[in-house]
């Protein structure tokens, strides 16, 4: 699978969690800078991700995993 379709997939499952359209969400988007992105839903999104792509994320990796680039970076890695 090529990057920009892990990253439709990212963005679509972390929409769906912070409650926002697909197109208020790019690469850049982040823990930083989107409001919803609070710590419960960071977990929401860490177990969305497991789901969608089938892997276990260990914890410390996953409290790195705070922006789409870096979730899209750590899945093409898998």
């Amino acid at each position: 699978m090529n990057s920009k379709l892990f990253e439709k997939q990212i963005i679509s499952l972390i929409s769906k969690i912070l409650n926002l359209k697909v197109s208020q969400l790019n690469q850049k988007s982040s823990a930083k800078n989107i409001k919803n992105w609070d710590s419960m839903n960071h977990v929401k999104i860490i177990v969305g991700l497991e789901k969608e792509f089938k892997l276990k994320i260990n914890t410390s990796v996953a409290m790195e995993l705070d922006s789409i680039k870096k979730i899209v970076n750590f899945i093409n890695r898998r």
